[in-house]
Protein backbone atom coordinates (compact mmCIF):
# COMPACT_ATOMS: atom_id res chain seq x y z
CA UNK A 1 0.00 0.00 0.00
CA UNK A 2 0.88 3.32 -0.91
CA UNK A 3 0.34 6.46 1.27
CA UNK A 4 0.45 9.39 -0.54
CA UNK A 5 0.11 12.86 2.34
CA UNK A 6 -0.40 16.12 0.40
CA UNK A 7 0.25 19.09 1.79
CA UNK A 8 -1.33 21.66 -0.14
CA UNK A 9 -4.54 21.68 -1.63
CA UNK A 10 -3.37 21.86 -5.39
CA UNK A 11 -1.26 18.85 -4.31
CA UNK A 12 -4.93 16.82 -3.89
CA UNK A 13 -5.91 18.41 -7.21
CA UNK A 14 -2.67 17.27 -8.81
CA UNK A 15 -2.95 13.49 -6.80
CA UNK A 16 -6.48 12.67 -7.40
CA UNK A 17 -6.85 12.68 -10.95
CA UNK A 18 -3.54 10.63 -11.35
CA UNK A 19 -4.83 8.21 -9.23
CA UNK A 20 -8.11 8.24 -10.46
CA UNK A 21 -6.45 7.45 -14.00
CA UNK A 22 -4.62 4.44 -12.33
CA UNK A 23 -7.92 3.21 -10.92
CA UNK A 24 -9.87 3.28 -14.09
CA UNK A 25 -7.10 1.74 -16.49
CA UNK A 26 -4.61 -0.15 -14.24
CA UNK A 27 -7.07 -1.38 -12.07
CA UNK A 28 -5.01 0.28 -9.14
CA UNK A 29 -7.33 1.25 -6.36
CA UNK A 30 -7.51 4.16 -3.79
CA UNK A 31 -8.88 5.19 -0.93
CA UNK A 32 -9.31 9.12 0.56
CA UNK A 33 -8.72 9.26 4.39
CA UNK A 34 -9.55 12.70 6.12
CA UNK A 35 -8.73 13.11 9.48
CA UNK A 36 -9.72 10.21 11.57
CA UNK A 37 -10.33 6.48 10.73
CA UNK A 38 -13.27 4.32 10.36
CA UNK A 39 -14.02 1.41 12.10
CA UNK A 40 -14.20 -0.89 9.25
CA UNK A 41 -11.26 0.60 7.42
CA UNK A 42 -13.55 1.99 4.50
CA UNK A 43 -10.30 4.20 4.17
CA UNK A 44 -7.81 1.57 3.47
CA UNK A 45 -6.77 -0.46 0.70
CA UNK A 46 -4.31 -3.66 0.50
CA UNK A 47 -2.58 -2.99 -2.76
CA UNK A 48 -3.41 0.22 -3.85
CA UNK A 49 -2.48 3.88 -2.58
CA UNK A 50 -4.54 6.06 0.60
CA UNK A 51 -4.64 9.74 -0.18
CA UNK A 52 -4.46 10.58 3.37
CA UNK A 53 -5.70 14.52 3.98
CA UNK A 54 -3.88 14.06 7.17
CA UNK A 55 -1.16 16.83 6.93
CA UNK A 56 -4.25 19.51 5.86
CA UNK A 57 -5.35 20.52 8.98
CA UNK A 58 -5.37 24.04 9.38
CA UNK A 59 -8.08 26.01 10.83
CA UNK A 60 -8.55 29.76 9.96
CA UNK A 61 -10.96 32.30 10.72
CA UNK A 62 -11.21 34.87 8.74
CA UNK A 63 -14.02 37.40 10.24
CA UNK A 64 -15.81 37.78 13.38
CA UNK A 65 -18.54 40.14 14.09
CA UNK A 66 -18.70 41.15 17.43
CA UNK A 67 -22.69 42.34 17.35
CA UNK A 68 -24.02 38.98 16.49
CA UNK A 69 -21.37 36.38 17.49
CA UNK A 70 -20.56 34.89 13.98
CA UNK A 71 -17.54 33.89 12.50
CA UNK A 72 -16.32 32.72 9.48
CA UNK A 73 -13.93 29.94 9.18
CA UNK A 74 -12.26 27.78 6.70
CA UNK A 75 -11.11 23.81 7.80
CA UNK A 76 -8.58 21.30 5.88
CA UNK A 77 -10.70 18.02 5.86
CA UNK A 78 -8.10 16.52 7.97
CA UNK A 79 -9.68 19.12 10.89
CA UNK A 80 -11.28 16.71 13.58
CA UNK A 81 -13.50 17.92 16.70
CA UNK A 82 -10.77 17.32 18.96
CA UNK A 83 -8.48 19.45 16.99
CA UNK A 84 -10.90 22.10 16.33
CA UNK A 85 -12.29 22.16 20.38
CA UNK A 86 -8.87 22.00 21.59
CA UNK A 87 -8.32 25.49 22.53
CA UNK A 88 -11.57 25.94 24.10
CA UNK A 89 -10.53 22.48 26.11
CA UNK A 90 -7.27 24.40 27.14
CA UNK A 91 -8.85 26.86 28.98
CA UNK A 92 -11.42 24.87 30.22
CA UNK A 93 -9.06 22.29 31.91
CA UNK A 94 -8.30 24.93 34.44
CA UNK A 95 -11.86 25.22 35.92
CA UNK A 96 -12.79 22.76 38.52
CA UNK A 97 -15.82 21.00 36.81
CA UNK A 98 -13.33 19.79 33.77
CA UNK A 99 -10.84 18.50 36.10
CA UNK A 100 -13.38 16.52 38.68
CA UNK A 101 -15.11 14.95 35.88
CA UNK A 102 -14.07 11.71 34.50
CA UNK A 103 -14.80 9.60 31.36
CA UNK A 104 -14.60 5.83 32.27
CA UNK A 105 -13.42 3.71 29.17
CA UNK A 106 -13.10 -0.06 30.69
CA UNK A 107 -10.44 0.35 33.70
CA UNK A 108 -8.82 3.53 32.55
CA UNK A 109 -9.94 6.60 34.00
CA UNK A 110 -9.67 9.69 32.04
CA UNK A 111 -10.60 13.38 32.18
CA UNK A 112 -12.69 14.50 29.32
CA UNK A 113 -10.35 16.42 27.52
CA UNK A 114 -8.18 13.76 27.58
CA UNK A 115 -10.93 11.62 26.29
CA UNK A 116 -12.00 14.26 23.43
CA UNK A 117 -8.71 14.40 21.99
CA UNK A 118 -7.84 10.82 21.56
CA UNK A 119 -11.13 10.50 19.78
CA UNK A 120 -13.08 8.29 22.00
CA UNK A 121 -15.69 10.27 23.90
Amino acid sequence: MAVIEPAHERDVQLAVPVLANLSLYCNFPFRIRSGGHHKAAFSTVAEGAVLSMVRLHHVHIHSHDASTGSAVATMGPAVTVARFLSPWLDSLTKSRFLMDTEVSLGSVHRSQKEALLSGEA
